[in-house]
């Protein structure tokens, strides 16, 4: 009815409204999730449940894929690794 995501109605202004609401690509997800695994255990970073899913879902929702697929993920991931 107010062409905004419902989840920014009840979270309130803190959140950005997704306008238009179109269903979500699960295999760009899972494709996500599988490309941010690989990463996390390519640079030797152990990532939680909650930590891997938010992760994800910045990515996804962010569109950022390309930067998975063009390997600044991964190198991201090992420089972080090295100051730890």
């Amino acid at each position: 009815m107010f062409d905004v995501d419902p989840e920014w109605i009840i979270s309130g202004p803190t959140l950005n409204p997704q306008k238009h609401m179109l269903p979500q690509n699960w295999e760009a997800y899972d494709r996500i999730e599988l490309q941010v695994n690989e990463a996390c255990e390519a640079a030797r970073i152990i990532l939680n449940r909650k930590q891997t899913r938010d992760l994800v879902r910045i990515i996804f929702e962010d569109g950022a894929e390309d930067d998975l697929e063009s390997g600044r993920f991964l190198r991201t991931l090992r420089i972080i690794s090295q100051e730890r």
